[in-house]
């Protein structure tokens, strides 16, 4: 997954399945965060994030209900 415009001009959600890791990318604030499979809260991570950076190369895009239920996508 390229950033590209993608990050500029939305907000995204995506999942890295091997570390069971969702993130929320808020494009107004150019803020990310992150919370594992199963818990309800999350935290601000910063941008150079080893796992953040593993979900943007092998990672999917999910959507903000995956996100917030932060149960693993089908």
């Amino acid at each position: 997954m390229m950033k590209g415009d993608r990050f500029q001009d939305r907000d995204c959600y995506l999942f890295e399945p091997f570390e069971e890791a969702f993130f929320h990318w808020d494009h107004r604030r150019r803020t990310i965060r992150m919370k594992f499979v199963g818990q309800e809260v999350d935290v601000e991570v910063p941008h150079d994030h080893r796992i953040f950076n593993d979900a943007i190369r092998s990672g999917r895009e999910v959507d903000r209900v995956d996100y917030d239920c932060g149960s693993v996508p089908g």
